[in-house]
């Protein structure tokens, strides 16, 4: 481990006195694909019809589709898929939306979508959109697909993989018309690791096609879509695959390609009429799709396997230390599910807001970015009753002491709360 750590901050933008506790939330570019980044917008800005225009290649194609494309295979490699099963869009709330806003028009009018409770706030409000049920949208026929929530949050904070599989199969089992399961592989709020391998052949089962959100896997836990089979995936690079943001992609199987359109329609040269439809968006900087080979081959110097494991040791010894500190406790507290359920993300109560200890002032965060320079999202994320929990960020360039200056500093607001 004697090349992760703090030895890593100096590849990265952060300022000296910034304790960074959350890539999980935007992430965190090395200078090094920065600068692959930069090369590209120079290049597209020194000439830009040779870039977008000219034919380079002498088959139709162009400069700009060149990159595109090879950013493109490197990210199905990195998946193990098939290239045309992969387009690349600015974000995961993209991808989420140009799935579902494209599913809108092919489900039937008895056909409902399951989703869990814990779902990412973009993707319950798209839900809800689709449902007719968003406050201020106008009523409309083909706005109003049954929506079935399942309240995995009510087994919160002691969840279990087994016990969200019971859930959701009892879900399917009540409602036959679900056509359609949108779940998240690694929950935002709490970050947890779902079973989806097993969500995914139960609502296959029922009949039901699945669209992943995969916002927080790439780069923080191993990812085959071949072996998931999910109909449609979507993932970050820019939060763990430390790729520059604006860089994400849709995976979308063969079988379910003729539903799914870009939210712009358009096209550009590519092989499959899938694919062309996304390649071209509009005049914009595609250069962060074109930097992900220059994250991936970063990555590649450290290792795959060391960058997971490294992260994940270091997101149990530092949620170990903390749960110990506060005399709280790790989400869930089963060693067991923990190992399988959290990757770099790790979820502690903070020692405010039951029994006797003192209230959870509201502004918790803002109070300990401005005592301690870092920044942890804090929530009653197993639901309400149940204290505050802070999830908190493992990841290269973090050491155990990080946790350590988290704790100190929850330590002094808390204390400062209780003399006022």
């Amino acid at each position: 481990t004697g090349d992760f750590g703090h030895v890593l901050l100096q590849e990265f933008s952060f300022p000296p006195d910034w304790t960074n506790l959350n890539q999980g939330s935007y992430g965190a570019c090395p200078k090094v694909v920065q600068a692959a980044r930069q090369r590209f917008q120079e290049d597209m800005d020194s000439n830009p019809e040779a870039y977008f225009r000219t034919n380079f290649s002498g088959d139709g194609r162009t400069k700009f589709a060149d990159l595109v494309d090879d950013a493109r295979q490197a990210v199905a490699r990195y998946l193990d898929v098939d290239t045309d099963t992969v387009v690349l869009v600015e974000n995961a709330s993209h991808g989420i939306n140009v799935v579902l806003r494209s599913m809108a028009r092919f489900l039937r009018p008895d056909q409902a979508v399951l989703y869990f409770d814990t779902a990412y706030f973009m993707v319950s409000k798209t839900l809800r959109w689709l449902g007719g049920e968003l406050e201020g949208t106008p009523r409309s026929s083909q706005l109003q697909t049954p929506l079935v929530q399942v309240n995995i949050t009510d087994l919160l904070p002691e969840i279990s993989r087994a016990g969200v599989q019971r859930m959701t199969q009892a879900a399917l089992k009540a409602n036959p018309s679900v056509g359609m399961c949108v779940f998240s592989h690694i929950t935002s709020t709490p970050g947890l690791i779902l079973p989806i391998k097993e969500l995914i052949q139960d609502c296959h089962e029922a009949g039901a096609v699945v669209l992943v959100d995969g916002a927080h896997v790439p780069g923080q836990i191993p990812v085959n879509l071949t072996d998931l089979d999910a109909d449609f995936y979507v993932g970050n690079g820019h939060k763990w695959l430390f790729s520059p943001k604006g860089s994400a992609f849709t995976y979308v199987h063969p079988r379910v390609q003729k539903f799914v359109y870009p939210s712009v329609i358009d096209g550009g040269p590519d092989p499959t009429a899938f694919t062309q439809e996304f390649m071209w968006q509009g005049t914009f900087d595609y250069s962060a799709y074109i930097a992900l080979p220059d994250a991936l081959a970063w990555r590649a110097r450290l290792g795959e396997e060391r960058i997971m494991a490294y992260m994940k040791e270091v997101a149990e010894q530092g949620g170990q230390h903390l749960a110990a500190r506060f005399n709280t406790t790790l989400m869930p507290s089963n060693p067991t599910e923990r190992h399988a359920m959290q990757g770099a993300l790790v979820n502690v109560r903070l020692p405010c807001g039951l029994g006797g200890e003192p209230a959870c002032p509201e502004d918790l965060a803002p109070r300990i970015v401005r005592d301690a320079r870092t920044f942890v999202p804090v929530g009653e994320y197993a639901g309400k009753g149940r204290g505050m929990w802070a999830r908190l960020s493992a990841s290269v360039y973090n050491e155990v002491s990080d946790f350590q200056h988290y704790g100190e500093a929850v330590e002094r607001v808390l204390q400062q709360q209780v003399v006022v």
